[in-house]
């Protein structure tokens, strides 16, 4: 949907499992990686760059033109306020701030549905390769896991199904746009130095987009988001969020054996202030407020589900400073095109 810093870092200020995507390391590591593949592929003739683009060049804010720069680099901060877990009636105040990077190659992306590699692209539908992480919690920080071992760095990875649709909104710049999203992904754990995999989650969603003002004295323009998810998990996952093994049984936790089904419900609601030319640089704001329902939760009777009902507080900024020359290739339909055939005597 939209192309800035807010839309690869809010969702994981909001938890993964609460939103579809949180903050980690594993984040800043695909960044990285996505540099060094962009910058290799501008420079290799069978690269996603053609010969045609422009030269690479790196230069302040460029004029408007036709296309998007295939990348852009700069500097974001977020934080939000996050429950501990799915169902934790605890949160914490968590904080992220980073260089960002957009890249817009034909299958490596990094842009507004976050890092992935795109592997089919149709009109209105996409097939990639996508993945979201989350942060650790200890056994000491939270008092329902006391004693119990901790919540590692958690990473996800999978294919992914997006399908768009447009609709006309009548005097604004650009039309309103819903998506649904239809993710699979197998989860993984890691403390630094072992990983363990986890399980799977399945978070099917839609989210809906309108531009709600112009401002063209900040040369800006005003857009809300809202989104609803729901998460369903497989047991493996299950017992490691809610699973209680009896070495780890109290008097007041008793022993517990997760089973599948839904993890949340959530839906949120997000405010941007974001350039209206998004070709050029400039800075872009995002807050937002997320509410997930575990009431539905198929390990409500788990001693670790402490609570129905989450909100998630979320707000940031960035500011892109380059423009590389080279602009975006084509990114539709990865089709070839009809060759007409001589006419044969």
């Amino acid at each position: 949907m939209r192309e800035s810093f807010e839309d690869q870092i809010k969702p994981r200020l909001t938890q993964s499992r609460f939103a579809g995507q949180n903050l980690s390391t594993l984040k800043l590591a695909a960044q990285f990686i996505f540099l060094v593949a962009g910058l290799g592929s501008i420079s290799n003739p069978a690269a996603e760059a053609s010969l045609d683009t422009p030269p690479l060049s790196i230069s302040p804010a460029s004029p408007k033109s036709e296309g998007r720069p295939l990348w852009q680099f700069g500097f974001g901060a977020g934080a939000g306020v996050t429950p501990h877990y799915p169902a934790s009636d605890e949160s914490s105040l968590r904080f992220l701030a980073s260089p960002t990077f957009r890249y817009r190659g034909r299958v490596l992306r990094s842009d507004d549905e976050g890092t992935r590699a795109r592997l089919l692209t149709l009109e209105n539908a996409e097939i990639d390769v996508s993945g979201a992480a989350s942060f650790p919690v200890g056994g000491s920080e939270n008092k329902a896991r006391q004693g119990m071992r901790q919540l590692d760095w958690i990473g996800e990875v999978g294919p992914r199904l997006n399908v768009r649709w447009k609709f006309q909104n009548a005097g604004k710049l650009r039309d309103d746009r819903l998506r649904l999203s239809i993710p699979i992904r197998a989860v993984a754990s890691s403390d630094g130095s072992n990983l363990a995999h986890r399980g799977f989650i399945f978070q099917p969603g839609l989210s809906f987009e309108r531009i709600l003002d112009v401002s063209n004295k900040l040369k800006s323009e005003i857009s809300v988001e809202v989104d609803t998810y729901v998460s369903l998990i497989d047991k493996t996952l299950a017992n490691y969020y809610f699973g209680v093994a009896p070495f780890d049984a109290t008097p007041f936790r008793r022993s517990f054996d997760a089973a599948p089904g839904i993890l949340t419900v959530s839906s949120g609601l997000t405010f941007y202030v974001s350039p209206k030319d998004i070709s050029n640089n400039g800075s872009s704001f995002f807050v937002g407020v997320r509410n997930a329902t575990t009431a539905w939760s198929a390990n409500r009777d788990s001693p670790l589900h402490r609570s129905d009902q989450q909100f998630i507080f979320y707000a940031g900024f960035n500011l892109l400073i380059w423009n590389s020359g080279a602009r975006e290739a084509f990114s539709g339909p990865q089709i070839a095109p009809h060759q007409p055939q001589p006419m044969r005597e």
